[in-house]
């Protein structure tokens, strides 16, 4: 089977490396010139410009994913006006968006496409850089006819049972979002729960306790193999600063929750504990600490 692959960063390009393990015939265009060069050492056909690509890709029916930050970059892959992917796909082509994107985007743009006849599916993708290699997690949404027609695609990118199609246009990018969202909880109360752990009377070996529960516990998760990890490279974790970033999965998901009035406090707390990382200085908590001296005379700690 042959594939246009757009995006050779961290997840692209190790699902390139995975489809050309499995005998896929691959064409791949990335912005940087150099990437693609990279790519092209490990057996991917090397395109260094989209007119390029669907040259190399023949005149049979294509298919291309895309693995490219969502928002504009997405939207200028695909429909730029001097070369963006919409100039060349024609009637009965597919094309597959693989990240992050808002799913009201790719509901827009499944309806903008099939203007002209193209079929635009949205994948939820998940598993990270290790698991574009052994294996990911697919949601995918858009036609179905489509998606049954690309199941060969599926079975060579996720772990076995680990795809489906989970609805319409959107649907895959919602799914993921509240993955993603669900993830940020997990990891608050992973976090907290070993943060307790480490104020114990006596001094608890955390990476014995996270490896005993990722044998056949009810938490055991990739997660908790991940803490087992970060554990093990560092006992106490003293080497990271606790400043946490997020991404933008998880705002569309709690005003989503808004919208549908759906209660997601646990969810929110952890979107929120990662604002108040960032911020050393809090003028919050130094109020409250004064407000303690004012109404009760509790003692405070000079800065």
């Amino acid at each position: 089977m042959k594939i246009g692959f757009v995006g050779l960063g961290k997840m692209g390009g190790n699902m390139v490396i995975n489809l050309l393990h499995k005998g896929f015939d691959v064409v791949g265009y990335n912005r940087s010139p150099e990437k693609t060069k990279e790519f092209t050492k490990k057996g991917m056909k090397p395109a260094f410009t989209i007119e390029e690509l669907f040259q190399k890709l023949g005149d049979e029916k294509k298919v291309i994913w895309m693995m490219v930050p969502a928002g504009d970059p997405t939207e200028e892959v695909i429909f730029n006006k001097k070369n963006g992917l919409a100039k060349f796909l024609e009637k009965g082509d597919i094309l597959i968006d693989g990240g992050n994107s808002h799913f009201k985007e790719s509901m827009r743009r499944a309806m903008k496409l099939i203007d002209n006849k193209v079929i635009f599916l949205d994948s939820g993708t998940s598993g990270g850089p290790g698991g574009a290699l052994k294996g990911l997690s697919l949601m995918i949404g858009g036609d179905k006819t489509a998606y049954e027609e690309l199941k060969p695609l599926w079975d060579a990118l996720a772990v076995k049972g680990g795809y489906g199609h989970v609805g319409g246009p959107g649907a895959g990018h919602y799914v993921k979002m509240v993955h993603n969202a669900i993830e940020y909880g997990f990891m608050q109360a992973l976090g907290e729960g070993f943060e307790l752990m480490s104020k114990f009377d006596e001094e608890l070996d955390l990476e014995q306790i996270a490896n005993i529960w990722s044998n056949g516990s009810v938490i055991e998760s990739k997660l908790i193999e991940y803490t087992v990890n970060a554990l093990h490279r560092s006992k106490k974790l003293e080497d990271i600063e606790p400043y946490i970033e997020d991404n933008k999965e998880t705002r569309w998901a709690l005003q989503e929750a808004i919208d549908r009035e759906v209660s997601m406090t646990a969810i929110a707390e952890s979107l929120f504990s990662r604002f108040d990382s960032r911020n050393k200085e809090s003028f919050a908590k130094r109020l409250i600490a004064a407000l303690r001296r004012e109404f009760g005379g509790h003692g405070v700690k000079k800065s």
